[in-house]
């Protein structure tokens, strides 16, 4: 499985609202095309459709590993204070790991 795919993958786990359907560059392979495209391309406003499109999907990739990184970030913290109270609730137990 490929990066953008384990991406594609994990952010509809962790961050459902997050969806990037509907965008004419959806993966990663894609941007690669698009941009020879852009270096090959003679018509100006089809160079810039297409350049906007690649940044509009750079933009939604890293957008999308903030988020997950969050989300990580949160679920980290929760299970830091779970353990925390554990340790409260049975400090006997903590005691013996």
């Amino acid at each position: 499985m490929h990066i953008s795919g384990l991406l594609k993958s994990v952010l509809p786990v962790l961050v459902p609202i997050m969806r990037d359907d509907n965008f004419p560059i959806s993966d990663g392979n894609q941007t690669i095309g698009a941009f020879l495209s852009i270096v090959e391309l003679k018509d100006p406003i089809e160079t810039e459709h297409l350049g906007e499109a690649l940044w509009k999907y750079c933009k939604l990739e890293t957008l999308a590993m903030l988020r997950i990184l969050e989300e990580l970030r949160n679920v980290s913290e929760r299970w830091a204070v779970f353990n925390v109270m554990l340790m409260v609730i049975f400090p006997t137990m903590s005691s013996a790991c």
